[in-house]
């Protein structure tokens, strides 16, 4: 999208299961717009301070596991900063643990993540 990704503002996220509704890439005021070739499954279950993430990356069609190497599924140790950040610390199988930082927004039943590293917002709705 040709815009600046929305400001996130925290909140308290409820814990369930959450499936993917919405993933944008912004590419900021006059960039690129359309579609990237990607489609993405995701879910998330949030428990309190822990959170399994399982995603299925297509490309162009097929599947593909070339976003996020290859283990399709997460688990993580979940640390909010009291503020609009959300850290994860991810182990995946037998591979390193490797931490995200998130900033999120968090109202009812949606929980907004925006990468730090990226300009991609998935949104989540609770189920």
């Amino acid at each position: 999208m040709a815009a600046a990704p929305p400001v996130l503002m925290g909140g308290a996220p409820t814990p369930g299961t959450y499936h993917l509704t919405s993933r944008i890439l912004y590419t900021g005021v006059g960039g690129d717009a359309g579609l990237t070739g990607k489609r993405v499954r995701d879910s998330v279950a949030l428990t309190g301070a822990a959170m399994e993430w399982a995603y299925t990356l297509f490309v162009d069609g097929g599947v593909s596991e070339a976003d996020g190497g290859s283990c399709g599924r997460f688990s993580g140790a979940v640390a909010l900063d009291g503020g609009f950040q959300l850290a994860v610390t991810w182990t995946c199988g037998l591979g390193p643990a490797f931490t995200d930082v998130y900033d999120y927004s968090a109202t009812g039943n949606t929980l907004v993540l925006g990468l730090r590293s990226s300009p991609t917002v998935l949104t989540f709705t609770r189920q």
